[in-house]
């Protein structure tokens, strides 16, 4: 062998010991977990480097977390993470600054494996326990299985393996196969969409396989989620929702006035009167003879009474179902579309009460008066010219003639006219004998102000609520008494709700959705039609 080889032969030599070495390191990189070197470590011998400031325990155990391999576990709502700490200075083992963050926040931290778990409580006393558990082999703190499916045997890709409490773990892969470190105390939680929920603790198991059951409960739920509850992701539909909030401060009679103008493809008409309320149709008008409201359902339940006995007050959300599929659920009756009105329920916490008043009034928006005196008799005039056509001037007023017309040629136009020229002209008119008698006198009638009124509108609505581990409540009596802008139109009415929810125990709940309502619709309000048809020279009288 010449130098030349021998030379090749040394450079080949150190490549292939660099390349060995290189994936020999990336080899334990792989194998060992993250923080696997501090893992073997007691926790005085995991040294620190911080600089010594006061701030929250958040920032003071990101600190730890970044210097660190160690994440830590806790309970949002046990451990107050805003609590003023004070970290030592200079270099420091991790044991003794837990121990500063235990006596600061009284705290305790548990250490297993390399997750350390804080708790906190009025009983926990500050202490800082090591329990890392002698590492021999890293397999020994992992537990792995195949998960499969119990009709067929197959296996279950992508179940969710979780440490439970904990937001920790891993899913199965296309093999159904798994793999999860957890220490012999934890319980593994498998879960996937259709297949019963299964907890399992580990123990002394290093191999756990599960067969996963089908979930027929949750089968049954698209059934009949109509006439109960259901996400919105679950609907396939065009699905328009209207929150409380969003109409809560306008004061309405009827929860049709809510949804004026609020939905796209909701058509409804406004009534003016005392009442409210009025029409809806969610996909116009689509037949002939049969009625195209939309179902109403209340609460889950179908609702066949008047709308004006539910109190836009108690409403918690209106879902309008807009297109042909609500029929799947309701049948033939939602041809024209489903409106889920959902009332409001007991809250966590303290018993609520709320007490609101609306006062208003109601006036038109304009303007709209029948003739007056004068316009009364220019229509009368011109009313019979084309009814009843006669000479020229024949039915005007003798003292509004033209230049070229005189008042006797202007009475010749009668076969046998009446002495006083102004009685021939209104009998010309054909006006009735009180009428006559109101025009020489000099009375009239301004039937809009008789007719049309400034209405006063008022509402007081009261509610209770509350909820504990055991009931929720909602109890609402609201009072309306409004006025119309016609004279005699008038609505009141008395409603009250009660929605009670109680846990008998594990698995017996009771309820009840309740609701009572005294309306008064004996209103007599006055006749527009009349309004512009009555002369202004008539007698009023009640």
């Amino acid at each position: 062998m010449n130098r030349k080889h021998l030379h090749t032969l040394r450079a080949m030599s150190r490549y292939v010991f660099i390349c060995f070495t290189i994936q020999a390191i990336f080899t334990s990189i792989l194998v060992a977990n993250p923080g696997n070197a501090q893992n073997s470590k007691q926790l005085d011998e995991i040294e620190l480097n911080l600089r010594s400031s006061s701030e929250d325990l958040a920032r003071a155990l990101q600190k730890i977390e970044r210097q660190t391999s160690f994440s830590f576990v806790f309970n949002d709502a046990d451990v107050d993470l805003s609590l003023p700490v004070d970290l030592p200075k200079g270099k420091q083992n991790l044991f003794n600054v837990l121990q500063v963050l235990a006596n600061d926040a009284k705290l305790q931290f548990k250490r297993i494996n390399d997750n350390i778990y804080i708790v906190s409580g009025a009983d926990a006393q500050s202490a800082v326990v090591d329990e890392t558990p002698p590492v021999i082999d890293d397999q020994d703190t992992f537990v792995a299985g195949n998960i499969t499916a119990s009709d067929d045997g197959s296996a279950i890709p992508g179940v969710n393996i979780l440490l439970k409490g904990t937001t920790q773990g891993t899913t199965s892969d296309a093999d159904g196969n798994y793999r999860i470190r957890a220490d012999p105390s934890t319980t593994l939680v498998f879960s996937f969409v259709g297949y019963a929920t299964q907890e399992i603790t580990v123990g002394n198991q290093t191999t756990i396989d599960v067969v996963m059951e089908l979930d027929y409960t949750e089968m049954e739920e698209i059934i009949v989620i109509g006439y109960g509850t259901a996400k919105k992701k679950d609907l396939t539909g065009a699905v328009a929702r209207v929150e409380a909030e969003d109409f809560e401060k306008q004061a309405s009679t009827s929860l049709i006035e809510y949804l004026n103008g609020t939905v796209a493809g909701f058509n409804s008409n406004q009534n003016p009167s005392a009442a409210g309320g009025g029409s809806i149709e969610v996909r116009g008008r689509n037949s002939l003879n049969a009625s195209t409201a939309p179902l109403i359902v209340l609460d889950g339940v179908i609702y066949n009474g008047s709308l004006q006995d539910i109190n836009p007050a108690d409403i918690e959300s209106i879902d309008i179902l807009k297109d042909a599929s609500s029929a799947a659920v309701f049948g033939s009756r939602a041809a024209s579309g489903v409106v889920l009105v959902t009332t409001k329920k007991g809250t966590d916490g303290k018993p609520t009460i709320n007490f609101s008043t609306k006062v208003g009034v109601a006036t038109p928006s304009r303007d709209f008066k029948p003739y007056s005196a004068g316009e009364y008799t220019d229509f009368r005039r011109d009313y019979f010219r084309v009814a009843e056509p006669r000479e020229d001037f024949f039915y005007h007023n003798p003292e509004e003639l033209p230049g070229d017309i005189s008042v006797e040629e202007w009475r010749n136009y009668s076969d046998n006219p009446q002495d006083d020229n102004t009685l021939e002209w209104l009998a010309r008119l054909n006006f009735f004998d009180p009428e006559v008698e109101n025009f020489l006198a000099g009375n009239t009638v301004d039937w809009y102000d008789e007719v049309m009124q400034t209405g006063v509108r008022q509402m007081y609505d009261l509610s209770i609520s509350g909820k504990n581990d055991r009931l929720s409540y909602f109890w609402s009596l609201g009072y309306t008494n409004n006025e119309g802008i016609i004279l005699g139109d008038q609505f009141a009415t008395v409603r009250s709700r009660l929605n009670l929810d109680a846990k008998v125990n594990d698995w017996f709940n009771v309820g009840v959705n309740a609701q009572f309502a005294a309306r008064d619709d004996s209103s007599v309000p006055g006749n527009l039609r009349d309004m512009y048809r009555v002369s202004p020279y008539g007698s009023f009288f009640n």
